[in-house]
């Protein structure tokens, strides 16, 4: 099995020789992000251990600016030729692609980064995660399940970035994502998602009972009725909702019309109860970060709140077209989030919360999360996993089929309330990691999905 070792390959000295090399021909700005990555994933099936895999996912980002040109291009094998090949490669089309209508402001200021505690753990996990595994599929079996399947996944990152302009920092990160799903037979399944800076922050027997409760009793499953419901979702649901509600802050989203919150900034369009923050440099944060990939510095910013859009999310080049500074958010051409916390003022506990919904549906994973309209917010997503109907505010008949079809923008405006404590999660079709919680909405329509 590799070795968890940050260090095996010296990116810094590549990136060095690559820079010189790209001052030496007089590009307008260059930006290089180094990533050394040693990922683990620790894969499971029915009630097997399936997989135990370690990569070596280390790469060098190279951002170019050149002729009012903007080009990229990534290097997976660390060698100084092989970058210099294919920087040469994409110098060589700069004439034939128009100029950049979003070609960036490049700052002058001495850039600074902060330091995050507790974003880094030392330990080697991969011996950890295996026990776990081993853990839950006994589980499985002491509980008469059909079977446990899912993952674990393990990486540990050190990012680089250097710029011409002056920005140069490091740090060092580790993630922990661990999805468990339960299976007691057909249409009678559940899901623990949770994810952290090291598994030693995630307490894997509270996931799996919370887990099992939900379908211990459940013994037959009725298709949907098609209507408008009062619903609960998980925190997986709503960390879904999340990461495509907070990309249409994005500024580069906003230019070309593919959000909801066109022409909002600073209007009220969503609940009162809503907040929502992005807050990279919080210790304990799978998804911290001091800077962008611009070599920006990163700040913790409100998005939303009180239902009230902040701000959108900038890049240099959205920045410069909308007249405003970076709020640290480059990703690749669309500005994005580093991590998305929901954080509402009252929240109650998830009985209570079942109280308040009284009649609905409790839907506790979701997944083709699809768009009809991003710019009017139209979309639906499907159920996957158990849903519980919901009768005089207690947990009833499961119900399969559920497809929410619906407006995220309405959604978030009918939100009843909040229960539980935050849990960062991270479901398989969204990038971001989010800190969500069981969250009520009002007025929902359900169509069928099979």
């Amino acid at each position: 099995m590799m070795k968890l070792e940050l260090y095996s390959v010296y990116i810094e000295e590549i990136m060095d020789r690559i820079m010189s090399y790209l001052n030496g021909i007089g590009v307008d700005f260059a930006i290089l992000n180094g990533y050394k990555v040693i990922s683990n994933i620790i894969r499971f099936s029915n009630n097997n251990l399936d997989v135990i895999r370690t990569h070596d996912k280390s790469f060098i980002g190279i951002d170019i600016g050149f002729k009012k040109r903007r080009l990229y291009t990534d290097i997976h094998v660390m060698e100084f030729e092989k970058a210099k090949e294919a920087i040469d490669n994409v110098l060589r089309v700069v004439d034939y692609i128009p100029p950049s209508s979003l070609y960036p402001y490049i700052p002058t200021e001495k850039i600074n980064y902060s330091i995050i505690p507790n974003i880094f753990s030392e330990d080697d996990e991969v011996n950890q995660a295996i026990d776990i595994v081993k853990g839950l599929i006994k589980y499985s079996k002491k509980y008469k399940l059909e079977s446990v399947s899912g993952a674990i996944k393990i990486n540990r990152v050190k990012h680089m970035v250097y710029t011409t302009f002056g920005g140069e920092g490091e740090y060092k990160k580790s993630n922990v994502n661990i999805n468990v799903r339960l299976f007691k037979k057909k249409y009678i399944s559940s899901v623990f998602n949770r994810e952290a800076v090291s598994l030693d922050n995630i307490d894997i027997d509270e996931g799996f009972i919370e887990a099992y409760n939900l379908i211990r009793r459940v013994s037959r499953v009725s298709k949907i009725d098609i209507g408008d419901y009062r619903i609960v979702l998980a925190p997986p649901v709503m960390a879904n909702l999340l990461y495509y509600l907070v990309n249409g802050l994005s500024a580069y989203n906003i230019y070309i019309q593919r959000s909801p919150f066109v022409g909002k900034l600073g209007d009220k369009v969503l609940g009162e109860n809503v907040n929502i923050y992005d807050n990279p440099l919080e210790p304990n944060n799978p998804g911290a970060a001091p800077f962008d990939v611009e070599g920006i510095p990163t700040h913790n910013l409100a998005l939303v709140e009180r239902g009230v859009i902040k701000t959108f999310l900038h890049n240099l080049s959205t920045a410069n077209m909308f007249g405003v500074r970076s709020t640290g958010h480059a990703g690749r051409i669309v500005p994005r989030p580093h991590s998305i916390t929901l954080a509402p003022e009252s929240v109650t506990s998830l009985d209570n919360l079942f109280i308040d919904v009284k009649d609905g549906i409790y839907v506790t994973n979701v997944w083709y999360t699809r768009f009809n309209n991003y710019l009017t917010g139209d979309f639906s997503t499907i159920q996957r996993d158990v849903a519980l109907l919901i009768r005089n505010g207690e947990l009833g008949d499961a119900v399969y089929g559920c497809r929410i079809s619906d407006n995220i923008v309405r959604m978030f405006n009918n939100i009843i309330g909040f229960a539980g404590e935050p849990r960062w999660v991270r479901w398989w079709d969204t990038p971001i990691v989010s800190q969500a919680l069981f969250t009520a909405i009002d007025g929902v329509n359900i169509s069928t999905g099979y």
